[in-house]
């Protein structure tokens, strides 16, 4: 279980819940996740977690253009938008592990667990963002 600033994140492992599976809508909604997120994992079928900060969490405005980008001068803006996002990121941690229990994952969800990790940034003290 992990502390997000927004609320909280569980990985389950072990329990062997294909995405669009009925097991998984069953866990999830156990577990009192957002309605839309049951939907978007049935439909998609892909458990989905944001690995790094929304942009308003670190202090970086929305970007207001889209992708792909129409022309050289919105795509230099685009460009430049990446950079300060990614100049501050380092800053910040996603989440922050509060808890682990159960049995200890396969070795295969070992290294997703280990790869969430990471790009989160749980080990590092920052704040969370």
């Amino acid at each position: 279980m992990y502390r997000t600033a927004a609320g909280l994140r569980v990985l389950v492992t072990g329990a062997d819940a294909p995405p669009s599976s009925d097991r998984a809508r069953q866990l999830l909604t156990e577990l009192g996740s957002d309605p839309l997120y049951v939907e978007l994992c049935a439909t998609h079928d892909s458990y989905r977690a944001r690995l790094t900060p929304k942009p308003f969490r670190v202090g970086v405005r929305a970007l207001d253009a889209r992708w792909p980008c129409a022309d050289d001068v919105e795509e230099r803006r685009w460009l430049r938008w990446v950079d300060e996002y990614e100049a501050r990121v380092p800053e910040y941690a996603t989440c922050r592990l509060i808890s682990a229990s159960g049995p200890v994952p396969g070795p295969e969800e070992q290294r997703l667990v280990e790869v969430h990790d990471e790009a989160t940034r749980v080990g590092h003290r920052l704040p969370l963002a």
